[in-house]
This record gives C-alpha cells, structure tokens and sequence, in this order.
C-alpha cells in the first residue's frame, strides 16, 4: 500500500490527488486521469501502470471500478507535515542541495553545505514541477507518433497471420495432393503385379498342360 506521506500528488497531473483510485499494483491515480490514461493506452482490456510498467486489467467500468485509496483524502492532502532534520532537532528541511541531492536544513545549510549550491526547496519543487510538465507535452506530443508506430506493427501482426494460415492452407492442399498421388501410385504398382501374376500363372497353367499331355504319351507309348 503506497504512504500518503511519500507522494501526495497524482503522477499524471501533477496535482492533489481527486478521487484517488488505487490499481492493482498498488499505485494510486486520479480518477480522471486514471480514466483518460486508459483511454489512450490501453490494448486489449489491458495497460502498462505508468509507473512500475505492470500489466494491469481494465474493469468493465473504467477507472471508476477501481478501489478508492483511503490513506490518501483531502485532509491528510491540506495538512501536509512538515518533516524536520534528524540532526538538529525543529529545524525544518526547507533546503535542497543539488550537489548532494540531499534536502537539508538551515543549519545543515549554513555548515556541512556552506559551499554548496543549495536552493529554497519550494523554488526546486516548481522547477521540478516545470520540467515534469515539459516532458508531459513532449510524450503528449509523441503519442500520435507512437500511435502510427503501433498501427503499423498492427497490420505487420495481421498480415503476417494471414500470410502463415494461408501457407498453411497451401501446404495441407500439397499434402492431399501428395497422398493422392501416391495412393494411385501404388493402386498403379498393384495392378501391374497381379496382371504380371496372372500371365505368369496362365504360362504355368500352360506348361502344366503340356507336361500332362507328355506324361499321357509316355504311358501309351509301346515298342
């Protein structure tokens, strides 16, 4: 389950989560940002969580159906705490060090980072904020490209099915036509035999014949 305390705004808007709805990865999305992403992405009843990239199953009503994230509500957003350095007591962590990628106090500032470059951490949260919302646009701007990219690969996969069942096809005619022709092959090899076996047998009937007949004047031959 995520902590309301470690991301309280929605990746895809940037903004205070409204309506938080959790997906089965345990990430929480907007309602109707949830929705909207679903509408662009999804493929098959089915999309990647835009964070973790886990394959999650669309509901048969949309966003909606998702659960609603309980640790994340408008108060616990309105009274957001302030978090306070582990090193000097109530001091707040109001300051970002670029160089240490640390957030950091006034006093933690004014020694250990003296000559560092560390700014107001609101001012780094907006900058932040900007160029998250620059590279938004730019993967908005991308999508149709994206989309083209993906209808291509959709028709390559179709037509690449239909080349292979129509191959198929081809092959099981050719398999037919094989064993037919294999098939009168050997009725044609079974009919040369018997028709050799039965001159054959009338040559032997034939000289069976003779031999009686030799047989008959041997016995009534007299000197």
């Amino acid at each position: 389950m995520e902590d309301p305390d470690q991301r309280i705004t929605c990746i895809i808007c940037l903004s205070n989560f409204r309506k938080p709805k959790i997906i089965d990865c345990h990430h929480t999305y907007c309602e109707a940002c949830l929705d909207d992403y679903i509408d662009k992405f999804a493929v098959d009843d089915t999309f990647d969580c835009a964070l973790c990239r886990r394959t999650i199953t669309v509901p048969p009503n949309g966003a909606k159906d998702f659960p609603v994230n309980f640790y994340v509500d408008d108060q616990e957003l309105a009274n957001n705490k302030e978090e306070f350095c582990v090193y000097h007591g109530q001091e707040i962590l109001d300051f970002y060090c670029s160089g240490c990628q640390l957030v950091v106090c006034r006093q933690c500032k004014q020694t250990d980072h003296q000559t560092h470059d560390v700014q107001n951490l609101q001012n780094v949260r907006q900058i932040f904020v900007l160029e998250l919302e620059t590279l938004k646009q730019e993967l908005a701007d991308k999508i149709p490209q994206f989309q083209s990219y993906s209808d291509v690969f959709k028709t390559r996969i179709s037509q690449n099915k239909k080349s292979t069942e129509r191959l198929c096809t081809e092959v099981d005619l050719q398999v037919v036509k094989i064993c037919q022709t294999t098939h009168k092959q050997g009725e044609d090899i079974k009919d040369i035999l018997k028709k050799t076996l039965a001159k054959k047998l009338m040559n032997l009937d034939a000289m069976l014949v003779e031999l009686k007949e030799i047989c008959f004047l041997l016995n009534h031959y007299t000197i």
